[in-house]
């Protein structure tokens, strides 16, 4: 039976530590970077057309279709698998745009998976990822979305042999960090090497060596970064920000800290720290109006939470993957 259409989340991520490691002549930088999926997802459900044309029915203001990464991924392996069918989108985003949380690579790397089970193309991870390396340097990441060690662009991946488990509670202030703004404030400074008399962001930048550059263009995230310190005790930047984050091994406490800081005005999650993909999605949420939504089923994790795709449609398929 031919599948009408494929749903898959899309999940977030944390950068554990950050390194830029050095510039290559493209004007690209190389990082080094240990990268943790979360359990706060967009979905993506893909559904077949029978005309040649790939369009998304959803858009993010200010956004043009050209700059989407989950319709520039559709058109892309369209094209180089010479599809005759097309694919209408549709993504209900969780993640917030420009947050350091890596929403957009997500969305493309999910907009893949759908698309090679929807027009049944049965082309394995390896030539995903690299056709998403064209795409963005996260893509291929997010294509695997496990606990990983990125370098170089993002094409030298290796995963994590011990990984993280745990809980985060997720910090968004009202911004959108722009990445080539805060690479580009982050070259004119030699950021790495100064000291901030603050120790909180000291602290920080010590495991993201763009926290500098994101203090400096948008100082609000200090703000946001001495609350989660002073009430979870911890704190890290993930990305090219603006989202902080503090790390807690049992979910209470993460829980305890979460209500505190829905006092302040920013968007606050509570997120388990997931694996990869192999069992099912968990269930981040999302602390609005000082309400604390159930969060997973589960107390203090002994190891990571694994999850799937999740596929929805016509036809019940499995992962494969």
């Amino acid at each position: 039976m031919t599948t009408k259409s494929v749903s898959i989340f899309a999940p977030a991520k944390v950068n554990y530590t950050l390194k830029v490691t050095g510039r290559r002549a493209d004007g690209m930088h190389e990082l080094d970077t240990v990268v943790l999926p979360l359990d706060i997802a967009d979905c993506v459900k893909a559904t077949l057309l029978s005309e040649q044309k790939c369009e998304n029915t959803w858009r993010i203001k200010g956004l043009a279709d050209n700059e989407e990464l989950g319709l520039r991924a559709a058109r892309l392996l369209a094209l180089r698998a010479k599809v005759r069918s097309g694919v209408s989108l549709k993504i209900d985003k969780q993640i917030p745009v420009g947050s350091g949380l890596g929403g957009g690579s997500s969305n493309a790397a999910a907009v893949l998976l759908a698309c090679n089970r929807l027009w049944q193309l049965r082309w394995p991870l390896a030539k995903l990822a690299e056709l998403g390396s064209e795409i963005g340097a996260d893509v291929p990441y997010f294509v695997y979305c496990r606990q990983a060690r990125l370098r170089g662009i993002g094409e030298k991946l290796s995963f994590v042999n011990s990984p993280h488990a745990g809980w985060c509670v997720l910090c968004v202030p009202e911004l959108v960090c722009d990445t080539g703004m805060i690479f580009a404030q982050y070259d004119r400074q030699d950021l790495t090497k100064r000291p901030f008399a603050d120790k909180i962001a000291d602290a920080a930048q010590r495991a993201n060596d763009l926290v500098g550059a994101a203090l400096t263009l948008h100082p609000q995230i200090g703000e946001v970064m001495n609350a989660v310190e002073n009430i979870a005790g911890n704190v890290r930047m993930s990305g090219s920000g603006g989202t902080c984050y503090a790390l807690f091994t049992q979910r209470k406490s993460a829980w305890t800290a979460a209500a505190q800081l829905a006092e302040l005005p920013m968007r606050v999650w509570v997120s388990r720290i997931m694996q990869g993909r192999s069992n099912k999605l968990g269930s981040g949420q999302v602390v609005r109006q000082r309400i604390l939504a159930p969060s997973c089923v589960g107390s203090n994790p002994t190891s990571p939470a694994t999850f799937t795709h999740l596929y929805e449609g016509s036809a019940k398929a499995k992962p494969g993957h």
